[in-house]
């Protein structure tokens, strides 16, 4: 029995050493979640980075590795901060709190204005649009940075006086129409798969899901859950829209939204010529299937 329990002890000790000696040194876990997060590998990306913090905590300019070796910078905080950003939406507002928790963590660690600008966008997510302000005005004092411009308009659609909230509408007798499930190409023709229509009036003014105009636009995309509103960043340009209110502001100015944007299931449904007219300088062609 004793032999017995020795055996089984000495495959425990065995099996733990393995581990060990396969474990990755924190800065090559590092290495590895910034080219996941470089590839949109989100997953695989926080892994490695929550390995990385274990074994060297916080952000630095210049973290010593082995030897003569360094990393410059070292911001796994930063990292994990921008996963989470990317990784918001209505279902699962917990991200933008976690976000919000490792980018205040860098911009502590180590401040730029980069970091400030994606912290803003962060308590956007979480619906503290008086932090963003803050947080976007003191990434402005910073020199220069490569989202410089990016916060500027973030600043300018934050601060703007939002449109005035429209009367409920009232209910209509007749059953809405059926969805329609048209084939539509933007620009210069490119087909893209049908979507389902929430609502319409003019064609150009359709409604359709926010998560296809985040994959066919290339659009940066920020819920203010709480709130009631997104925010729509392409080409330097800053899209507010307001859950059921026939207004907007772009870069600051108010401007129409005679198809207001509205929740269904557990996503937003937002008019996809608006948008792409406002800051993808395209135009939406409908096709019937």
């Amino acid at each position: 029995m004793k032999q017995g329990s020795a055996v089984v002890v000495l495959v425990a000790c065995i099996l733990l050493l393995a581990r060990v000696v396969e474990a990755k040194p924190w800065y090559q876990s590092y290495e590895e979640g910034k080219a996941y997060f470089d590839h949109s590998e989100w997953s695989a990306a926080e892994e490695d980075l929550k390995a990385a913090i274990l074994g060297r905590e916080g952000d630095a300019e210049v973290v010593r590795t082995y030897g003569m070796h360094f990393l410059k910078p070292y911001t796994p905080n930063y990292y994990l901060g921008r996963i989470y950003l990317a990784l918001i939406s209505e279902t699962d507002p917990a991200k933008a709190r976690q976000a919000v928790v490792y980018l205040e963590h860098s911009a502590r660690d180590l401040p730029s204005g980069g970091t400030r600008y994606w912290l803003a966008r962060a308590y956007m997510g979480t619906g503290q649009k008086g932090l963003a302000i803050e947080a976007c005005q003191e990434a402005l004092r910073f020199p220069s940075f490569p989202e410089q411009e990016q916060a500027a308009e973030l600043l300018k659609g934050l601060t703007a006086k939002p449109p005035p909230i429209p009367p409920e509408p009232q209910p209509s007798s007749s059953p809405p129409p059926e969805p329609a499930l048209p084939v539509f190409s933007i620009a210069e023709g490119y087909p893209f798969r049908p979507m389902a229509i929430a609502s319409s009036t003019e064609p150009d003014e359709r409604l359709v899901s926010v998560d296809d105009v985040w994959r066919l636009l290339d659009v940066d995309i920020t819920w203010g859950v709480s709130s009631g509103y997104l925010v729509l960043e392409r080409n330097r340009h800053v899209l507010m829209l307001y859950m059921g209110v026939t207004s907007a502001t772009l870069d600051g100015a108010t401007i129409p939204a005679p198809t207001p944007p509205i929740r269904q299931g557990g996503t937003a449904m937002v008019p996809i010529g608006l948008i792409a007219r406002s800051i993808a300088n395209l135009s939406v062609k409908w096709q019937p299937g």
